[in-house]
């Protein structure tokens, strides 16, 4: 299995200081992650930087699928080596808003309803 790779960014405003890299969406193989950086980037001018890294090696994507509720990829990864802030087991919408959980059965259970804790799912569903 390839080694997952991760678009991270950062944003000038944010909360936590304009070094810190907000981690987004994470993909199998860099090529993936290169194209998504590539139609990402033209879309989001208030973000100040970019960058792929590589998440060291075995792969802590568990789940990866489409949510009915939203139409957007919703991964789980297994975060136990604690890489991450938010806890065991993060739930990952493709805008990147992160849900932590201490049980992977939890996180499992909230991957088909980011509407529930991704902003941009929130707002997307007001709008329609």
């Amino acid at each position: 299995m390839k080694s997952p790779f991760q678009i991270q960014f950062q944003m000038p405003d944010h909360p936590k200081g304009p070094d810190y890299w907000q981690p987004g969406r994470v993909f199998k193989t860099r090529e993936a992650a290169e194209a998504a950086l590539a139609k990402s980037q033209p879309l989001c001018p208030e973000m100040s930087a970019f960058r792929i890294i590589d998440r060291r090696g075995a792969s802590r994507i568990v789940s990866e699928a489409k949510s009915r509720q939203t139409g957007t990829v919703v991964q789980v990864i297994d975060n136990r080596d604690g890489q991450d802030d938010g806890g065991d087991w993060l739930a990952i919408c493709e805008h990147g808003s992160i849900c932590g959980f201490d049980t992977k059965t939890a996180a499992m259970r909230f991957r088909p309803v980011p509407g529930e804790w991704c902003e941009e799912c929130q707002q997307a569903e007001a709008v329609a």
